[in-house]
Order: C-alpha cells, then sequence, then structure tokens
C-alpha cells in the first residue's frame, strides 16, 4: 500500500545501519602503514566534500558546513551534530560521504561517528520552519518518527 509504513522497510534500514560498522584488522601491516590524517588535509577534503552535496538537499549542506569533524584515534573522524534529525541527514549521505574522504585522504580505514551533542546546544529563538521543528522535536521526539513515517518535509 502506498501510503502505509512497512516493517520490512524499517528492519532493512537497520540492517543497512550495521553494514555501516566496519572493522578493521588493526594489527595488519596496511593498517600501521595508512596514511596519517592531519588537519590541514582533513580542512581541505570536508571543504570538497560540502562543496559535493547536492542542491536538493540544503540541510544536509548547512549541518556538514557548520560541523567540521575531528581527528580522533584509529581513523575515526568524529562529528558532533546539533539534533537527531541532523544525525539522520549525515547517516543517510554516509554511503557518498565516506567514498569521498578516503579517496582524497588516501586512506582505505577512515571511519565517520556522527554523535548528537546535546551540551551545545543554545536557547536561540528558532527563526526558519527547519529551526523550528528541530526547536519542537527537540522536546518531543516522536515528531522526528512522525516525520520519517510520513516523509514529511519540516521546510515549509
Amino acid at each position: 500500500m502506498p501510503g502505509s509504513v512497512s516493517i520490512k522497510e524499517d528492519i532493512s534500514q537497520k540492517a543497512d545501519e550495521k553494514e555501516l560498522i566496519e572493522n578493521f584488522n588493526k594489527e595488519s601491516d596496511e593498517y600501521k602503514n595508512a596514511d596519517p590524517l592531519n588537519k590541514e588535509a582533513l580542512d581541505r577534503v570536508w571543504q570538497k566534500v560540502v562543496a559535493s552535496v547536492p542542491t536538493d538537499k540544503p540541510d544536509l549542506r548547512s549541518t556538514l558546513i557548520s560541523s567540521v569533524p575531528v581527528i580522533g584515534s584509529g581513523f575515526i573522524l568524529a562529528l558532533e551534530v546539533k539534533n537527531q534529525i541532523q544525525k539522520d541527514k549525515v547517516d543517510a549521505y554516509r554511503q557518498e560521504l565516506i567514498p569521498l574522504i578516503r579517496e582524497e585522504l588516501n586512506n582505505k580505514f577512515i571511519t565517520l561517528e556522527v554523535k548528537v551533542n546535546f551540551e551545545k546546544i543554545v536557547d536561540a529563538k528558532p527563526v526558519s520552519p527547519i529551526e523550528k521543528f528541530n526547536h519542537l522535536a527537540g522536546k518531543n521526539p516522536a515528531m522526528i518518527d512522525l516525520q520519517q513515517k510520513f516523509g514529511l518535509e519540516p521546510n515549509y
């Protein structure tokens, strides 16, 4: 049925999320000899990543501009976002994002860890429709589920 919610789709999404988690053999010579990450190269590549985002995804572009990853241990890039919606948008684009970063930095072991940082939320008055939605979703997380289930865009 076109307007119904499918449990099969939800289960397949969970399976796709598990595939994103990669386990590398950290004892291998290839891992130990991989190109190290540095801040300057990451900043340069991150600008390319932002530029590669399609124009029909302005929310994702805005998220990637405002959130710059930090280099962690073991080739992990830690990206802090402001809310769950931003996290979901970055996770949905992860399949395109990670290969570009790996290729540009010449390191196939790079992983991206996206976390919501609730401590940095500032009490600013929401202005745009997306900010209003994010503000209300922060108070009532069920709004995020409704938005996803019904495919709603808060940009209107």
